[in-house]
């Protein structure tokens, strides 16, 4: 056990040199264990060789976990960014979808990225997507909504569409996502340089709306079918679903509405139609 986890922390630590791996101190505690080992150890390259192989596997792992991230950022800086994170932050899990839940806040450690301060929130939006498009399926329920008829409001609860969940940005990350997005299509497509640079214009100008006019933004995330969806939300609406996935009565949910029964009926309608509300349940 000792050599596999002497091994595998040579594999990730970073080579030092340009050409060859030097000994670490790991490598060389592999070799003591036994004089078999010290013939492969000395043999450098194949642990650049390995090293190599993890970087770029976590590179590209990263690229699909942080897609509008990667879409957004020229691919030699995302290629240094990542290399950074991976060699300060070795993978410790087994899945590489499960790798890099840090990388937003690692983002913020990172001079260079000083110019494009929304990707840090941004990577937070596609680390919580893609997560949600991994969680386990639920039931749509749609003749459960019939007990809103013939039951009392305060016995009832909402059942949440799979992975849904509030957060806030300061940046305009809806509007940045669609850009993203808009950028991938255009790196496989070979998009001429002067539609490209008319995205980065509007990408700034979105930006510097949101330095001018630093309102949070509340947004909702959950999944339809098998897509990670979100979207801006009012106040009245993040109290709702914030009481929705508290487990709270629908009493509870529906009185973030005040007296106003449109705003209410628009609001449940909205999101039973867009699969945020999967049934509605009886508890005693």
């Amino acid at each position: 056990m000792l050599y596999q986890s002497l091994l595998i922390q040579a594999v990730f630590n970073q080579p030092k040199g340009s050409s060859e791996l030097a000994l670490s101190e790991s490598v060389k505690t592999i070799t003591n264990l036994s004089e078999g080992c010290e013939k492969q150890a000395k043999k450098h390259s194949a642990f650049a060789i390995y090293h190599n192989n993890y970087i770029e596997n976590g590179i590209r792992a990263l690229s699909i976990t942080y897609r509008s991230v990667f879409a957004i950022m020229d691919e030699a800086d995302f290629r240094k960014l990542c290399v950074a994170y991976l060699n300060t932050y070795p993978k410790t899990c087994f899945d590489w979808a499960d790798y890099g839940k840090g990388l937003s806040e690692f983002m913020f450690n990172i001079d260079a990225l000083a110019s494009m301060p929304f990707l840090p929130e941004l990577a937070d939006i596609d680390w919580r997507l893609m997560h949600i498009e991994r969680s386990s399926d639920q039931y749509f329920d749609g003749v459960s909504f019939s007990l809103l008829q013939t039951n009392p409001l305060d016995t009832l609860y909402f059942v949440c569409a799979p992975g849904l969940q509030l957060t806030e940005a300061i940046f305009p990350i809806q509007e940045l996502c669609q850009l993203a997005y808009q950028l991938g299509d255009e790196k496989q497509s070979g998009t001429p340089a002067a539609q490209k640079n008319a995205r980065v214009i509007k990408i700034n100008s979105l930006i510097n709306i949101a330095i001018k006019s630093p309102v949070y933004r509340s947004i909702v995330l959950w999944r339809n079918q098998y897509k990670g969806l979100f979207e801006y939300c009012d106040s009245a609406s993040t109290g709702a679903f914030s009481s929705m996935i508290a487990n709270k009565s629908i009493s509870d949910v529906l009185s973030h509405f005040g007296d106003d029964q449109n705003a209410m009926t628009n609001w449940l309608q909205q999101h039973i139609q867009s699969r945020k509300i999967y049934a509605v349940v009886e508890k005693d």
